[in-house]
C-alpha cells in the first residue's frame, strides 16, 4: 500500500507520464525475455506452452483436449 501511494503522489506532483512509461525499456525487457525463453527451452517446450495457453484462455476445455495436452509430452 504504502509503494501504490509513493507511486501515485509522485504522479501527481510532477503529472509527466514519461517518468512513468518508457517503451524503448518495454522492448528490451520483452525481446531479452523473449531472446532467453528461446535460448533456454527446445522449440517443441515452446509450442506446448502456446498450446495450452490458446487452450486455456481461448475456448472450455473438454476432456479430450485435456488428455491430449497431457500426453503431448511423451
Amino acid at each position: 500500500m504504502i509503494c501504490v501511494s509513493l507511486f501515485l503522489s509522485g504522479f501527481f506532483i510532477h503529472g509527466n507520464t514519461d517518468l512513468y512509461v518508457n517503451l524503448s525499456g518495454f522492448l528490451i525487457i520483452i525481446g531479452g525475455t523473449l531472446g532467453a525463453t528461446f535460448l533456454s527451452y527446445n522449440m517443441k517446450r515452446i509450442e506446448i506452452l502456446f498450446k495450452v495457453l490458446k487452450t486455456s484462455y481461448g475456448q472450455i476445455p473438454t476432456g479430450s483436449i485435456i488428455l491430449q495436452l497431457c500426453f503431448m509430452e511423451s
